[in-house]
This record gives structure tokens, C-alpha cells and sequence, in this order.
């Protein structure tokens, strides 16, 4: 048997007794806490683990009508105006250039190697 099938098999050994351990060590764990919680007479509640109940929550619709009735009425948001024009292709095409995707026209003239400066608008 050669070096790797030997560690191999030997961990494979090892992950056996740690898991044995593992569901040993946590049933002890489990009637330890359990033992605690009777002697003290910890609730669930107590340590956090039950939901606690709401009490006397106003319904959400009465919320969003009293925050709606509370705030003035909010201003449309303005237009977006269209940017100008910072590049002009070779067939009159133009990009106002760093908003969104870019045109295909852009892409094509990067992808051949082009310099998009020499497209500028002055």
C-alpha cells in the first residue's frame, strides 16, 4: 500500500471517531443544558429562542396613512435631459459618452484599435 492510501485510510479512521465523539459530546451537552433549564426554571422566552408576542401594533395600512397624511406631497423628479454630445462618429453618429452602453459603432472602432479622441467633438 503506498504512503497517500495509507494516510488516506488513516483519515478516513479519524473522521470516523470524531463524529462518534461529535454525537457523544452533544447528547452530553444537551441533558447538561436541559438539567440546567429545569433546575433554574429557564424559559425558552428567556434565553431568546420563542418569538415574543406583539402587542397592541397598529396595523401597517393606519401607519402609512398617518405618514402620508404627515408629509407634504413630494415634487416629481425632474426629466433627464439627454446629454450633449461629446464624440461623433465616422457617419455622423454621435454619443455623449460615458452614460450606459456603449453604441456599436464605438465598440467597433475600439475593437479595430481606434482611438476614440479623434472623434471628440472640439
Amino acid at each position: 500500500m503506498s504512503k497517500y492510501a495509507e494516510i488516506r485510510a488513516k483519515i478516513t479512521e479519524l473522521q470516523k471517531q470524531a463524529d462518534e465523539i461529535y454525537v457523544s459530546e452533544k447528547k452530553a451537552a444537551i441533558a447538561d443544558i436541559k438539567d440546567k433549564l429545569k433546575t433554574y426554571g429557564i424559559t425558552a422566552a428567556e434565553i431568546g429562542l420563542e418569538k415574543k408576542p406583539v402587542v397592541d401594533k397598529p396595523s401597517k395600512a393606519a401607519s402609512v396613512k398617518k405618514a402620508a397624511a404627515a408629509k407634504p406631497a413630494r415634487k416629481s423628479k425632474a426629466t433627464a435631459k439627454p446629454s450633449a454630445a461629446q464624440f461623433v462618429g465616422p457617419n455622423g453618429e454621435t454619443w455623449g459618452g460615458g452614460r450606459g452602453k456603449r453604441p456599436a459603432w464605438v465598440n467597433a472602432i475600439l475593437a479595430a484599435g481606434g482611438d476614440m479622441e479623434q472623434y471628440r467633438v472640439k
